[in-house]
Formats: structure tokens, C-alpha cells, sequence
């Protein structure tokens, strides 16, 4: 058997080469695809200018990468040559960016003083600002056209007839004075002759086709490939855990059923796709059906599980784009299988014996347990909002989701526990307690991987929630923390806060808006943010926003009684004869089931002291409620644990 050649060679190709071996159907005999464990594209516009000047200046970058598939080559039959472009893959996207709109690189240090002058003078412009609203009006039409080609718009016409228009007639191209101008600026030979220089200096500038770009072209063994890609990342601008899994996990390939994942993966293979790229796995799998049929890498799957994830739970896990990798699917199953997230790199031997569906399924059957659990909370949206509110990090959700699964299922073969559902039965108890009580102390802020494995080994969610008095002192605390504290001189609630949160635990059973279906709710201030601005100095500020100053209604009831509490709307209405005295009664009985509000605490004199009266006395009603509505979930004090 032939010994196959490994070699390492530095190579320079123009960028007009390198361009046309990127495409699908190359015209010369070099053709580069993108391997599947190249990273997403993260470069930013400025990043790409950077390297364009680079390039135009003649300043040194880095090389690209390329590993030259030689057993294709012969396999084909062709005298092409393959190459797959392990390094570079931003670089090359910066210069496809920039041969395709050229013109959105340029600035106006391109634009000579002269050339300004030339302007100014021969469309007789005058006013101080008359050098910076030239170079404006120029820079905006270069950067307005695509290309070079009249097609495209470029030439002089019209450049006169945007700088007619930008500069003299004010935005007006169809006048009789436009058509004037342009008349005169038509047969002036000099301007033209001027303007057409202009051109030609900025399309030579522009034309980097025959830049030398350098190359190192590596051959050898392919399954070298994902270790040669992780070296040669190992300095420079550092990748992701995940990203690293991507170079390292590419062996224990498996076909995935689940065909919103393999839809979530390939989410990021056709946003490299709408970059210009090729791709080898488009060559392997053209269509649905060979996608289908395609085993994937543990990487592949736990990018598009994490996806898959925010997309089918979106209370649980925050949405991500889709050519990023989701740290949740990868965060979640390393955590379920028992593996502190620092030793993430062990999974693919920690579930070899594992059937991946298997292990999906019953994960996924966990997650909906969770969700069933913390949805009727969390679901609760405010009305006319569209955006979910997530208030927990993800390892505390995870934190929850794996206890869960270790819970029901035994790790050396997936099997069920004999005591499951007992557990499982606590869990949905206790849950609910834990995740408000955590998110209120704050006990993930800024948490690593350290305590999500230590709250899984220590079961802490199957073990016995805090009792009254405990509660009481967190609520107290918190309130005296943050709430009290929570000071604005104007309006300024968000549903994603911690006082919302603790507002729907009380809501959730209370109003009848959550019975009907519709999930939404409207922030009502007990004491009305208008009434306390109006009072307020101009550089004052209250803590209008607490807790206890608020309540959540089923309609906006703020539209109808203004700056008025909701005892002095009821009165002034009785004292209007809109309603009578017994109307009036049965309003008001209403009006505090549904606020949660006894007139008596309610301020008859608005000043800050009164008010924080207030705030404390209502916070006291807050807490006993809370306590009412999760009674069978609160140990009473005393009960043991």
C-alpha cells in the first residue's frame, strides 16, 4: 500500500483565485469547500474593513488554511484539485462581502480635497458647511451603488444627478430647475472630465482581484483534520467550549430521528450557504431525504438540540441565532448524564452505551415535566407584550431539569427508578418554591459550573422547601434589598423583573382572566405613578415601582379612573350619582379581591412618608397572600423536614 503524502507548503493564490475555487462551479482547476466543523460566521463589518485595508495598503494578515483532499482528486478523475478550507472561513467571507458590494467599503478620506474643491466650484456652491455637505453627498452616492457597471448606475451621469439632487435642489429630481442643472453640468467638459477621474481612481482603488492572498496548504490523513483545526486555534481569538467539540467530537456518528434538530442544524449550514460558501455536507446531503438519512456527530446534535430547545420551550430557554451553538443542549445533557460541565469533553464516552433517541426522549420527557410545572407561572404575559419573559439562568433551569431526570432515570442504562414517581411528585411540589426563592436571593447571579453539579448531587430540590417564617424573612429581606430601594420619578415597570414574578406566584390562582384562557394581565400602581410624579419635586425619587405599589389586572383599569386611587374613583362616581351606594359597595368588595388591597392602607394624605406607610403595610398583605395560594407547597414552621 502506498504510504500517503503529508506535507505543510506555503502557496499564494490572488484573490480572484481564491474567489473562483470558493464558488460551486469554479472555472479554474482549484475548488475549496467548508468542512462541517468550521465556526459560524462571528466577523463584524468592522473587522472586514480592516482586512480590505489590509489588503489595499499592501499590510501583512494572517495566511488561510487549506487541507488538499488528494484522495478526491483521484477518485475524480479530473485534474482538479480539492482543498477544504480549514482556517480563514471569516476572512474569505470578507472578501466575498467586498467583491460583491465594493462600494460600502468606501469613506470619504477617499475623496481628495481637489475633487471637493472641483465640485464646490463648478455647481458654484457657497456657506461654511459647504466642504462637509459635498463630501456627505459624495460618499452617500458611492456607497449607493452596487458596482462599477452602468447597469448598476455607476458612471457620471449619475453621479451629477445624485449631486444635483443632494445638493441643490433639495431631494427634488423631476423639477424644472433639476433638469436645468443638469442640462448645464452635461455640457460642462471640465466637470466631466473631473468627475470621470474620480471614477477610475476609486474602481482601481477598489479592485483587489490580483492582492496575493497567502496560503498554508496541509495533506495528509483526513481524521487529522478536527486536531490540526483545534492547534491552530488554540491562540488567537479564542473559541467557545462548544466550538472546540466541534473539532474534537467528530467521530460516533448516529442518524437523528428527530427532524426539527436535524432543521435546527441545518439553519447553520444554509447561513454559511447565503454567504457565498460551498459546503461538504450540501454535497453530501443535497435534499431532505439524504438529510434524513445522514449521521451526524454528537456536536452536530447538541448544536441543534439546544435550538430545538428554545424553539419548543421558549419559557424554559432563551432563544439564540441560528448559526450560533446553543450552550443549552450541550450544558443540559452533560448535566443530566451525570458530568460536571467541566468535564464536558468525557460525554462522548459517558453516553457510548446510551441509544441516542432513547436518551432524547427520556430527556425530553423531563423537560416537559419541568414545564408543566413552572408554565402556568411563567405563561402569564402582559398584555399586548411579545416578548418572553425569562427570569432564570440557565443552569438553574438545568439544575431542575437533570435532578428531575436522575430522579426517574437510573444512569448506567436509562432505566426507571423504583421510587420515580413519589420523587417526581415532591419535585412538582417543591419546584415552584425553589425557583421564585432563587431567583429572589439571587443564588445563580454569576454561578459556574460548580454549583449546577453540586445542587444535582445534592438533590436539593427533593428535599423539604423553606417553611412560613422562612419565607416571610427572605420576602422581608428582599423587599427591604431591592424593593424599597427601587427608586424612579417615573413609570418604569418590565414584566422580565422579580417583583412580576412574585406578583404572578400571587395572581396566578386569583383572577379569573387566568381561567379563561387568555394569559395576559395589565400592571396596575395602587397609588397612581401620575399622582406621585405630580407631588414628586422635579429631582425626586420614589420607590413607585415597588412590589407592594403594584397589582395585575386583567384590563387596563388606569384608562378609566386616571390619577385617582380606586377608593376615590368609587366615591367621586357615588358622588356623581353614576352609581348608587349599594353599587358602590360592591364594587369596592371587588375592587380589593382583585387588587389585594384594603382601602384602610391606602394613603388619605400623599407624601413620601405616608406612601412607604403604605408600601410596608400592603408588602405584610402580599406575603400572607402568597403564603394562602402556596399553603399545601409551605411547610407550616415546625414541620419537619
Amino acid at each position: 500500500m502506498a504510504k500517503m503524502r503529508v506535507y505543510a507548503k506555503v502557496d499564494a493564490w490572488t484573490v480572484k483565485e481564491l474567489l473562483d475555487a470558493i464558488t460551486e462551479t469554479p472555472s479554474d482547476t482549484k475548488q475549496i469547500t467548508i468542512p462541517e466543523f468550521q465556526r459560524r460566521l462571528v466577523w463584524d463589518k468592522n473587522k472586514q474593513e480592516k482586512l480590505i485595508t489590509s489588503i489595499k495598503k499592501g499590510f501583512p494578515f494572517g495566511s488561510l488554511l487549506l487541507y488538499e483532499d488528494i484522495a478526491s482528486g483521484n477518485q475524480s478523475g479530473e485534474s482538479k484539485r480539492f482543498y477544504k478550507l480549514i482556517d480563514g472561513l471569516q476572512r474569505t467571507q470578507a472578501l466575498i462581502k467586498y467583491t460583491e458590494e465594493p462600494n460600502t467599503f468606501f469613506h470619504d478620506e477617499n475623496i481628495s480635497p481637489e475633487f471637493v474643491d472641483t465640485i464646490i466650484q463648478e455647481f458654484k456652491l457657497g456657506g461654511e458647511n459647504a466642504v462637509v455637505s459635498t463630501r456627505r453627498a459624495i460618499e452617500r452616492w458611492v456607497k449607493s451603488v452596487r458596482g462599477f457597471t452602468e447597469t448598476d448606475g455607476w458612471g457620471t451621469n449619475g453621479m451629477v444627478r445624485s449631486l444635483i439632487k443632494d445638493l441643490l435642489t433639495n431631494g427634488s429630481d423631476d423639477s424644472d430647475t433639476f433638469f436645468m442643472l443638469l442640462g448645464r453640468a452635461s455640457n460642462n467638459n471640465y466637470l466631466q472630465e473631473k468627475i470621470a477621474e474620480f471614477l477610475r481612481d476609486v474602481r482601481e482603488d477598489a479592485d483587489i482581484s490580483g492582492a496575493e492572498i497567502p496560503i498554508i496548504i496541509y495533506a495528509g490523513s483526513a481524521e487529522n483534520l478536527p486536531t490540526v483545526f483545534e492547534l491552530l486555534n488554540s491562540q488567537g481569538v479564542a473559541l467557545s467550549r462548544y466550538e472546540i467539540f466541534a473539532a474534537q467530537w467528530n467521530h460516533g456518528r448516529e442518524i437523528i430521528e428527530n427532524e426539527k434538530i436535524i432543521d435546527a442544524i441545518w439553519g447553520k449550514y444554509e447561513a454559511l450557504e447565503a454567504e457565498g460558501f460551498t459546503l461538504d455536507v450540501t454535497e453530501q446531503a443535497p435534499d431532505n431525504k439524504a438529510r434524513k438519512k445522514r449521521v451526524y456527530s454528537l456536536f452536530e446534535y447538541l448544536f441543534g438540540f439546544g435550538q430545538y430547545l428554545a424553539t419548543e420551550y421558549k419559557y424554559l430557554f432563551k432563544s439564540i441565532a441560528p448559526d450560533r451553538p446553543s450552550s443549552a443542549g450541550f450544558n443540559l445533557v452533560s448535566a443530566c448524564c451525570g458530568l460536571d460541565v467541566k468535564d464536558m469533553g468525557k460525554l462522548p464516552k459517558k453516553i457510548k452505551d446510551y441509544k441516542r433517541s432513547e436518551l432524547e426522549a427520556k430527556i425530553l420527557e423531563t423537560i416537559k415535566f419541568i414545564n408543566e410545572i413552572l408554565s402556568p407561572i411563567l405563561s402569564i404575559k402582559q398584555k399586548d407584550r411579545t416578548n418572553i419573559s425569562i427570569y432564570h439562568s440557565e443552569f438553574q433551569i438545568i439544575s431542575m431539569i437533570a435532578t428531575a431526570f436522575q430522579a426517574r432515570y437510573a444512569l448506567r442504562d436509562l432505566s426507571e427508578t423504583d421510587d420515580w414517581k413519589n420523587q417526581w411528585s415532591k419535585l412538582k411540589q417543591y419546584i415552584p418554591m425553589y425557583y421564585l426563592y432563587d431567583i429572589l436571593r439571587d443564588n445563580w447571579r454569576g454561578s459556574g459550573d460548580a454549583k449546577l453539579h453540586e445542587e444535582i448531587q445534592n438533590k436539593r430540590y427533593l428535599k423539604t422547601p423553606p417553611s412560613q417564617t422562612q419565607w416571610k424573612q427572605v420576602l422581608e429581606n428582599w423587599f427591604l434589598d431591592k424593593q424599597i430601594t427601587l427608586l424612579h420619578s417615573k413609570r418604569y415597570t418590565r414584566d422580565q423583573t422579580p417583583e412580576i414574578l412574585f406578583l404572578k406566584y400571587i395572581y396566578v390562582h386569583n383572577l379569573s382572566v387566568f381561567d379563561n384562557g387568555s394569559n395576559t394581565y395589565h400592571i396596575e400602581h395602587l397609588v397612581p405613578v401620575d399622582r406621585l410624579t405630580s407631588i414628586m419635586g422635579d429631582k425626586d425619587m420614589w420607590p413607585i415601582n415597588a412590589v407592594s405599589n403594584l397589582a395585575l389586572l386583567e384590563a387596563p383599569e388606569n384608562l378609566k379612573k386616571g390619577n385617582k386611587t380606586f377608593v376615590e374613583y368609587i366615591l367621586d362616581r357615588k358622588k356623581s350619582g353614576k352609581i348608587t351606594e349599594s353599587q358602590a359597595t360592591s364594587e369596592e368588595e371587588e375592587y380589593v379581591k382583585r387588587l389585594i388591597c384594603p382601602p384602610s392602607i391606602l394613603p388619605e394624605e400623599i407624601n413620601l412618608n405616608n406612601f412607604n406607610n403604605f408600601l410596608f403595610d400592603r408588602l405584610k398583605i402580599l406575603i400572607d397572600e402568597f403564603i394562602k395560594v402556596w399553603q399545601n407547597a409551605i411547610p407550616a414552621d415546625g414541620e419537619p423536614k
